[in-house]
């Protein structure tokens, strides 16, 4: 089966229709194989036309990525409530295990931090404290405090901001279709642009290669109630005089 093909006509159809009483925004061409945030780039579809396109993508480019998104169109939230067969609902499924089993999950072949571990005595009676007589809240992002507001503009205090004087605006890359802040563009795209004739993947890996040198140059020092070595940061939250073989 020619699934493209289906999939231009569903698109060619919803281009050039006046109105639709429900719609979803849809990328015509995805963001993870190339496409950008261009009004060209977008179209409305009914809910059932959106879950339709990116079925069809997926089969067509079998990329990890484009089965993901079709896995997310199977989700029910606040903002969407969506109705599918028990067929798809098993094909999301099995497709989600697969991408998420064995090699495929970046967990694989690594020990967690905490496994084989166990919080100790003290530990679990200060967080059973801690909770009593609070009331568990549904999640709401809510603004910061006064308190916290403060705090920020005390320690920005002085600080020059990275992006003074660099234009909000999205501009274009010269290489490809993406659509970048300034920074963004100069640091990922333009010369730097993997499509450029200029780019050098040799340049990526020495910048990789200083973040590395940087990190295993940083000052450790060694907790004094255990044989942990680490950055002063690291020890003076989770040892030294908060370290769990502290003698009380």
């Amino acid at each position: 089966m020619n699934y493209k093909r289906i999939y231009d006509l569903l698109i060619e159809r919803a281009k050039f229709r006046n109105t639709i009483l429900v719609k979803e925004r849809h990328h015509i061409i995805p963001r993870c194989i190339g496409g950008c945030d261009d009004k060209d780039n977008l179209v409305d579809l009914t809910p059932r036309e959106h879950y339709i396109a990116h079925l069809l993508l997926a089969k067509h480019y079998n990329i990890k990525p484009l089965w993901y998104a079709f896995v997310m169109m199977n989700v029910n939230n606040h903002r969407q409530n969506r109705s599918f067969n028990s067929r798809f609902y098993e094909k999301a499924k099995l497709i989600r295990k697969i991408y998420s089993s064995g090699e495929n999950n970046p967990m694989y072949g690594k020990v967690g931090a905490f496994t084989g571990k166990r919080h100790s005595k003290e530990s679990i009676e200060k967080m059973r404290a801690s909770k009593i007589g609070k009331k568990r809240k549904p999640f709401t992002r809510s603004s910061p405090t006064e308190e916290t507001r403060l705090k920020i503009s005390t320690a920005n205090k002085g600080k020059t901001s990275p992006f003074k004087g660099i234009p909000k605006e999205k501009v274009k890359c010269n290489h490809c279709d993406v659509m970048m802040d300034l920074l963004n563009i100069k640091l990922y795209h333009n010369d730097n642009c993997k499509l450029s004739p200029e780019y050098d993947s040799s340049k990526k890996n020495e910048r990789l290669l200083k973040i590395k040198e940087a990190a295993q140059n940083r000052k450790k020092e060694k907790c004094i109630h255990c044989d942990v070595t680490a950055t002063p940061s690291m020890l003076s939250r989770w040892h030294n005089e908060n370290c769990r073989n502290k003698k009380l």
